[in-house]
């Protein structure tokens, strides 16, 4: 049965007011290194690193503008492999900063959750692309990548504006904050990056709550395939590159190409996002051949054009039979 896939990476979530950057974690109450390992001066762990990478990075109003946390994990990690020996002491003080990182990030999103969104999303793209959604006829899945409950952000956006009890299901790919039983299952991690044993702790997919998933058969099986918010960073792509390289390789002059609807901030995250590809060795112009590839930005949504653009998206979903 035909169906499309929805696609959410955090640019979502801030679309809709939530403050769900790193860099409004490292900026907050919750982030747990505001003072430097004076014990372990001279000596490289974990926490040292972060600390010197947000510190060196703050503004004249003491405010870090931006950081990729997993980034960070991973070039610390990395720069491992010059290592000969490894002290005890030093992993296991590793594995505890990780772990209060990874605790301290999961009561920070759980806090902006329940501190609510912006009121007035309706008028957001993030709302509209939803509400489409639910009026369309054909079957929808859900995948996200924000640690926030998606389903029931979606659910209540739907019910509070419209009455409608909607509900889309989502397969969380790196957990949430929010589950049945209230506990945290956030994957905060690097890929399967070469990095020594002793740190292979912070890959994702050695993570207890690290599940096997149906993404790779869903994309390839779906009609439309829909990202909102997704950067295809270092850390995620790695997760679409077998996609994109067999729609490349098995197009055919004459077949009926997927739709790609890739829905970012601005420009600059559009060419981002293209060179995130193209790291994963796609290249952009064999792509638009074999897919029908649309960009729309959010922070054009003032231009009549782009409204047009994106209004024409969200009627061809609802009316999608």
């Amino acid at each position: 049965m035909a169906h499309n896939v929805l696609i959410l990476g955090n640019g979502f979530d801030i679309d809709l007011g939530y403050k769900t950057k790193y860099s409004d974690f490292v900026n907050s109450e919750y982030w747990p290194f505001k003072e430097k390992d004076l014990a372990a001066i001279g000596v490289p762990n974990l926490r040292n690193y972060v600390y010197d990478f947000t510190e060196s990075h703050r503004d004249e109003l003491g405010k870090v503008r931006w950081i990729d946390i997993e980034q960070l994990l991973r070039d610390y990690a990395v720069s491992k492999n010059e290592t000969d020996t490894f002290n005890s002491e030093i992993v296991k003080s590793d594995k505890d900063t990780y772990n209060l990182l990874v605790a301290k990030f999961g009561e920070y999103i759980r806090a902006v959750q329940h501190s609510g969104r912006n009121i007035h999303y309706e008028f957001y793209p993030s709302y509209q692309l939803v509400d489409a959604i639910s009026q369309s006829a054909i079957t929808w899945k859900g995948f996200t990548f924000n640690y926030t409950d998606s389903e029931a952000i979606i659910y209540f956006m739907i019910n509070e504006k419209k009455g409608n009890k909607y509900q889309l299901p989502f397969f969380h790919i790196h957990g949430r904050v929010e589950m049945p039983d209230g506990d945290i299952s956030l994957i905060l991690g690097i890929d399967d990056v070469d990095i020594p044993k002793e740190y292979k702790f912070l890959r994702k997919s050695w993570n207890k709550n690290f599940n096997s998933h149906t993404l790779d058969d869903e994309i390839v099986a779906a009609e439309n395939i829909v990202f909102f918010g997704l950067s295809f960073g270092q850390i995620d792509r790695e997760y679409f590159r077998d996609f994109f390289n067999t729609i490349i390789s098995d197009y055919r002059p004459g077949l009926k190409r997927k739709g790609l609807h890739i829905i970012t901030y601005d420009e600059h995250s559009r060419l981002d996002i293209m060179e995130n590809l193209e790291g994963l060795g796609v290249q952009m112009s064999k792509l638009k051949k074999a897919m029908d590839v649309n960009f729309y930005l959010t922070s054009e949504m003032d231009r009549a054009q782009e409204i047009d653009r994106y209004k024409e998206l969200c009627r061809n979903i609802k009316e999608q039979q």
